[in-house]
C-alpha cells in the first residue's frame, strides 16, 4: 500500500506536490542567493512517450540560450541527436531558442516565479493540456 502512495506522489507534478506558498517561498530563495540565475522546472508533458526526466528543478543562467539548455536537456534524456524534442510553456511552444532564458523567464513564469517547461517529443501536444 505504502508503495502505491510513493508511486503516485512521485507521478504528481511540482505544483501538484507543493503549494503555492511553499513554490514562492522556493523561487524568491534561490532568486535572491543569485539574482543571475532564473529558476526552472522542466516536466515531462503527461502525453509524452518520453523519459522522466530525472531532476526537474533548474537554476540556469538568464545569460543562456535556450538551445543550449535544450542540448542539456536532450542529452539528460538521453535522446538520439536526430530525436526530435520539442519545449513548452503554458501557453505556447517556445520556438525561438535562440531567445535568451531570462527573456522567456520575463515572458512566461508562474505566479509562483518558477518557469514552468514541460517538453515532448510531438510538437502537437502544445501547452500544459
Amino acid at each position: 500500500m505504502a508503495e502505491s502512495v510513493a508511486n503516485k506522489k512521485k507521478n504528481l507534478s511540482f505544483k501538484e506536490k507543493h503549494t503555492l506558498e511553499e513554490r514562492l517561498q522556493e523561487a524568491r530563495k534561490k532568486k535572491e542567493s543569485n539574482p543571475r540565475l532564473v529558476p526552472l522546472i522542466v516536466e515531462k508533458h503527461h502525453r509524452s512517450k518520453l523519459p522522466e526526466i530525472e531532476k526537474s528543478k533548474f537554476l540556469v543562467s538568464g545569460d543562456l540560450k535556450f538551445y543550449e539548455f535544450q542540448v542539456s536537456i536532450k542529452s539528460k534524456l538521453k535522446l538520439d541527436k536526430t530525436e526530435a524534442l520539442y519545449f513548452f510553456t503554458a501557453a505556447k511552444k517556445i520556438d525561438k531558442p535562440n531567445a535568451l532564458v531570462r527573456e522567456i523567464y520575463e515572458a512566461n513564469r508562474d505566479e509562483d516565479e518558477f518557469l514552468y517547461i514541460t517538453y515532448a517529443e510531438l510538437e502537437t501536444f502544445g501547452g500544459n493540456n
